[in-house]
């Protein structure tokens, strides 16, 4: 790892785990990107991530980065066994990571705070456990989502967050969460911001190729199943409607979407295009004319936001965090969570006769409060309220 450049810099040493993606897969990872890019000139950030990370686009001297490789041979089990591949790589990881901190240690680097950006990631968590006890410095946890586990493995998850020394969320209601489920420690509420002027910056299509947009994990806790049955039902009210859907996919939930979408006859109405840029992410969201983001799991809720900055009406699932961000927005469209006839129902509404067209002033407007440089001063405030 290089040198700080100063004596007096504050040296973080921040340990990370990703889904094997060239590009940002998540808004979590979004989040620390955007926040790493903005690192101000007293600290030094050193990273360590797998390859390829998906902070090298950072021009940021102040950030350096380390990468640790999974072998190809366990990544290449993903489509066959993918259960075990995932398990594998995260054993994996941890143990790349605990190495790296070893040898860091070995060699005498100091580091002023361990930060774990994405501590819902168990990997960088337990890492930056055992980074805090033989570094002997504090350990600040950001965790970004405590519902993506399993009921029964979210109180012990939790915990883990006690052997933390500060813990940073991302809103109100993931921290009554995680204070629910034990976590004892100090907990600091920083928020998510948007990119406005990157989103402004991207033209509007001459015509409007979609009829809805997706961007999300394919999978369960994401809406992707809920997603195809509504769209069976605005299909059912207009045959022609089309729906393209942005993210990745694990080879089973692949799977069990194609079947979905063969069984329900919608092959010729769902486009799915996988993994995509930044740019083109926004130059699909802004082709279409809703957002149809039926998740169950959000503790904060970029894609909403990212819609709204494109002048999209959003339709979603009530999900509480929304109450301290979106709610109050005049395009946005909450129904409960599992009511597919309500979600189909606002959505074709929206469709018929261009209505989603009386949105497109609202959300540009309403996410202009939502601002990384903000977010940023408050993460390198509330590391430097650790080191103190």
């Amino acid at each position: 790892m290089p040198n700080p450049t100063s004596q007096d810099d504050k040296r973080v040493l921040a340990l990370l785990w990703h889904a094997p993606h060239g590009t940002i897969t998540a808004g979590g990872f979004r989040r620390t990107y955007e926040i790493f890019v903005r690192t101000p000139m007293d600290f030094d950030i050193h990273v360590v991530d797998d390859s390829p990370s998906f902070l090298r686009g950072i021009k940021n001297a102040k950030v350096h980065i380390a990468e640790y490789e999974i072998h190809g041979v366990v990544r290449r089990l993903e489509n066959s066994f993918f259960w075990v591949e995932q398990a594998l790589e995260w054993i994996m990881a941890a143990i790349a990571m605990l190495c790296i901190c070893a040898r860091l240690r070995l060699e005498n680097e100091r580091f002023d705070v361990i930060f774990v950006p994405s501590s819902e990631q168990i990997p960088a968590l337990l890492a930056g456990i055992f980074a805090r006890f033989i570094f002997r410095v504090p350990l600040v946890a950001c965790n970004l989502n405590i519902d993506i586990f399993p009921a029964s493995l979210r109180r012990p998850l939790a915990r883990l967050h006690n052997l933390a020394d500060v813990v940073i969320v991302i809103s109100e209601h993931l921290a009554g969460a995680l204070e629910g489920y034990g976590v004892t420690v100090p907990i600091e509420l920083n928020k998510v911001g948007l990119d406005t002027a990157f989103i402004s910056g991207v033209p509007e299509p001459e015509t409007k190729e979609y009829d809805a947009v997706f961007v999300g994990r394919h999978d369960t806790e994401k809406g992707a199943f809920d997603l195809i049955e509504i769209w069976a039902k605005v299909v059912e009210r207009r045959p022609a409607a089309s729906l393209v859907m942005i993210g990745s996919s694990n080879p089973t939930n692949r799977a069990r979407l194609n079947s979905l979408m063969e069984k329900l006859a919608l092959v010729d109405n769902v486009v799915r295009v996988g993994m995509v840029d930044d740019r083109r992410k926004v130059q699909l969201i802004k082709g279409s004319k809703i957002c149809l983001f039926p998740s169950y799991v959000d503790e904060w809720g970029i894609v909403p936001q990212e819609a709204l900055a494109c002048g999209l009406p959003v339709v979603a699932y009530d999900l509480p965090v929304y109450q301290e961000n979106i709610k109050g927005c005049p395009s946005v469209f909450l129904e409960p969570r599992g009511d597919l006839e309500a979600m189909a129902a606002v959505a074709s509404s929206l469709l018929e006769g261009d209505s989603y067209l009386e949105h497109a002033g609202n959300g540009p407007e309403y996410v202009k409060r939502f601002d990384w440089d903000a977010v940023a001063r408050g993460e390198f405030d509330i590391l430097r309220s650790a080191i103190g």
